[in-house]
């Protein structure tokens, strides 16, 4: 009973405190807010950047990883998925100039089926490789 007992315990508190709410200040990156896992940005949480970029999502062993909202300086817009702090996936950008791409990314490029839409309205469907039109 004793050790059935004990091992409810430990559960309940990995579980409850492996994640920890806070904010922290990365050198040379930004203020973060949200689940920190070891000292490092890991589940939900925005980092506010020093350059004034900000990212709100998910985290893993402090790179953004998942899904999130990427926001740059000029006002243009990722949002989509992660993976190793790159974009990567399926996402969508739009820039400042009113220009979008909505697709498959592929390390921080247009990568696989997408569309890509001018401010005007005018469209490009098909396949893209190193942020490329190939069909």
């Amino acid at each position: 009973m004793f050790k059935k007992l004990f091992l409810i315990i430990t559960i309940i508190i990995l579980t409850t405190t492996s994640l920890i709410a806070e904010t922290i200040n990365l050198p040379n990156q930004g203020t973060y807010t949200g689940e920190v896992k070891e000292g490092m940005p890991h589940g939900k949480g925005t980092l506010n950047y020093v350059d004034g970029e900000k990212y709100i999502g998910d985290w893993k062993d402090g790179m953004r990883d998942g899904k999130g909202t990427l926001t740059y300086v000029d006002g243009s817009r990722y949002v989509g998925e992660f993976k190793d702090n790159k974009i990567h996936g399926q996402g969508s950008f739009t820039s400042s100039s009113g220009s979008n791409y909505t697709g498959s990314y592929k390390e921080g490029k247009m990568d696989g089926e997408g569309v890509y839409t001018y401010p005007d309205g005018r469209k490009l469907k098909g396949k893209w490789l190193d942020d490329n039109l190939v069909r």
